[in-house]
């Protein structure tokens, strides 16, 4: 899965070429929010194959690469509380949001594998930083590239979340985005992925598991996503995958 703040970017640069919904800043919001509140089982009892539509993949193995947005698409009539025709422009656009979301992370699993390759690693435990350091650089290095974050948070300040799913429980979406609100306004740094994390309800020694990972892998975390220039390549690819499948939702 990508990071909070990257699956923001990805949407950043995907909202304006749906040309399906109008590109106002209520739509905007909605979208956004689809892009990040996937990830509700990091934050839930939710598992993620309800979330996500998709089996852990075995290490190698690239043949599930666009099974979850393939599933969503197949299930989206019974996905839905209502009929996709009945639903207002702003539920169109959260669940576009939503299904942005999974088809960058159809990407990033397929980026992931490239980069062991790149590096000439053959499995994940090769790989000289953890998983969740690597998210959290992620975060802060994709908020760089906002040139207007300050417009980002702002459509976030004031924003509804619609109640349309059936597979997530509203409720749990609703504090999903109270948990991470603060880290993706006001921080996207070590610290304040910390701080999410204590929110979510991880204990004390997980806490410091966490800030101890920090502190050994950052710098060399940051080190090699700027070097392999991951966060541009990463953007492009999951943005053109995105605007490939999105119009699929007004075909079904």
């Amino acid at each position: 899965m990508a990071s909070l703040i990257t699956h923001l970017l990805v949407g950043k640069h995907v909202f304006p070429q749906i040309w399906q919904i109008e590109h106002s800043a209520s739509n905007y919001s909605t979208f956004l929010l689809g892009c990040l509140l996937v990830d509700v089982n990091r934050f839930s009892i939710i598992e993620r194959s309800q979330t996500h539509f998709v089996e852990r993949i075995e290490e190698g193995s690239e043949k599930l690469l666009n099974f979850s947005c393939r599933k969503f698409l197949n299930q989206l009539d019974e996905l839905l509380l209502r009929p996709w025709d009945s639903l207002a422009e702003e539920e169109h656009t959260f669940i576009a949001g939503y299904l942005c979301h999974l088809a960058a992370d159809e990407i990033w699993r397929e980026f992931g594998w490239k980069l062991l390759k790149d590096l000439r690693m053959f499995s994940k435990p090769e790989f000289p930083v953890t998983g969740t350091v690597m998210l959290t650089a992620y975060d802060m290095l994709c908020k760089e590239k906002f040139t207007d974050f300050d417009a980002v948070a702002k459509a976030l300040n004031h924003v509804s979340i619609p109640d349309i799913l059936v597979n997530i429980p509203h409720k749990s979406l609703i504090k999903m985005w109270n948990i991470i609100q603060s880290h993706i306004m006001d921080g996207s740094s070590p610290d304040s992925y910390v701080q999410m994390l204590a929110l979510s309800g991880k204990t004390d020694v997980e806490l410091e598991r966490t800030r101890k990972e920090h502190d050994l892998y950052w710098e060399n975390a940051i080190t090699l996503i700027r070097e392999t220039d991951s966060v541009n390549k990463y953007i492009r690819a999951s943005t053109g995958r995105a605007v490939n499948v999105l119009p699929q939702l007004w075909k079904n």
